[in-house]
């Protein structure tokens, strides 16, 4: 084993490790062959590493009491490779989860959570479209709302978040606040569709529409408070399906 390839096979597996913790390759053993196979191509490398995983010598590597003298004979009684290689592999194993490294992940689990959960307060936007029909024509309306959010109820918010984002104690702040404002969008946008197109017989006042009363509604749901609320709405004018201008 040539030490470009090593150090690949390091990068890789660490890259996997960081962004989602170092637990994932033994729970999600095919992102890691995949990791592997973009960094490493068809070296047998990545066979040897991937048959690691399998057979769960990645599990008892990350653990910050095993040794190297019992990894490697783990590695012998469970994948019958040759001690030789086997303690190439176990350098390898070592290396991603060098004590340094599990200190550093342990410090950076929830992190970005506890930052949000301090911050006094972060911007949202949401655009919304929708269109309003009748037999002879239709209204396209738009909406535009900005609100300032923080958190309210971290317990609720957290037990959100843990749902929507597979890797979450390892994501970043910016992940988090876009899986956030992504949820809030998606319910936004249903209550305006509902406004836009409550009743049939007479166009929407896309002015009318209470974005803030509906924040202050779906907020608190994911552990939210809104604040410093504004709204636009607006209609591209009635568009008959015979042509155009308004009837």
């Amino acid at each position: 084993m040539n030490s470009s390839t090593k150090s690949s096979a390091i990068q890789a597996i660490t890259s996997l490790i960081n962004t989602n913790g170092p637990a994932h390759p033994s729970k999600y053993p095919q992102e890691l062959l995949d990791h592997l196979v973009q960094e490493l191509g068809d070296d047998p490398l990545v066979g040897a590493l991937y048959y690691l995983c399998l057979c769960g010598i990645f599990k008892e590597a990350a653990k910050k009491s095993v040794s190297l003298e019992s990894l490697t004979a783990l590695i012998q009684t469970r994948c019958a490779f040759k001690k030789a290689y086997a303690e190439e592999l176990v350098g390898i194993l070592k290396e991603v989860y060098s004590p340094d490294n599990l200190t550093r992940l342990k410090k950076a689990k929830n992190a970005a959570f506890e930052d949000l959960c301090g911050l006094e307060d972060w911007p949202f936007v949401w655009d919304g479209e929708a269109e309003w029909t009748c037999r002879d024509g239709f209204v396209g309306c738009n909406g535009h709302g900005e609100a300032m959010l923080r958190v309210a109820d971290r317990k609720k918010l957290l037990t959100v978040l843990q749902k929507a984002l597979p890797n979450f104690a390892y994501c970043s702040l910016e992940e988090i606040q876009e899986a956030i404002a992504k949820q809030l969008c998606a319910d936004l946008d249903g209550e305006f569709e509902e406004f836009c197109e409550d009743d049939d017989y007479y166009e929407p006042v896309v002015e009318d529409y209470d974005f803030e009363y509906d924040m202050k509604q779906i907020c608190p749901r994911y552990g939210l408070e809104a604040f410093d609320i504004t709204y636009e709405g607006s209609d591209e004018g009635f568009e008959p399906y015979c042509g155009k201008g308004r009837w």
